[in-house]
């Protein structure tokens, strides 16, 4: 079995929607994802947030999801509405160490309990062996070298990719494009 499905690329590039996200607590709820998640958003610089994008819908089913487990959870902020699209923003001062260690690129250290939790988000997913493997690197770097055909020796500390905060900036701009 393959450890790196390159299908995965387009989430797995996203660092707060790989190892933020799920430490809301949140479960897989197909139809109430967000498009996208941002450490930083284009008016808020603010250390230790979440930015969730989803398309503003008016269903009853969205509504639901949103009074019942995005506004009342502990560490909801804010939201906004623009254009076509709802921003809730998430204060992760309960997980500090760990956006921290997102920030650096430093994802095998991120703390063992919370490692759990994003192992048990990822349980049952396509993406499960690929978030372990950046999560407990040292445990993969043989399948990836055999994957690879390369020595062990020439794969980092660090399997995943460094964060882009280029990428993870919820600019302005971006929610008049259609």
């Amino acid at each position: 079995m393959r450890v790196h499905d390159k299908s995965k690329y387009v989430l797995l590039e996203n660092k707060a929607y790989i190892f933020l996200y799920p430490l809301l607590g949140l479960k897989h709820f197909v139809s109430a994802k967000p498009i996208q998640c941002y450490i930083y958003k284009y008016n808020d610089t603010s250390k230790y947030r979440l930015h969730l994008l989803y398309y503003n819908r008016e269903d009853e089913q969205f509504k639901n999801f949103l009074s019942m487990f995005l506004f009342k959870h502990d560490f909801y902020l804010s939201h906004e509405v623009i254009n076509d699209y709802l921003i809730v923003t998430f204060n992760l001062e309960h997980y500090k160490n760990t956006h921290d260690k997102v920030l650096n690129s430093k994802f095998s250290e991120i703390e063992i309990e919370n490692k759990i939790r994003l192992e048990s988000y990822y349980k049952d997913t396509s993406v499960n062996r690929t978030v372990e493997s950046y999560l407990i690197p040292y445990k993969y770097k043989n399948e990836y070298s055999f994957e690879f055909n390369s020595p062990v020796e020439v794969f980092p500390n660090e399997l995943c990719s460094k964060i882009n905060l280029e990428k993870e900036t919820l600019k302005l701009q971006d929610l008049y494009k259609k």
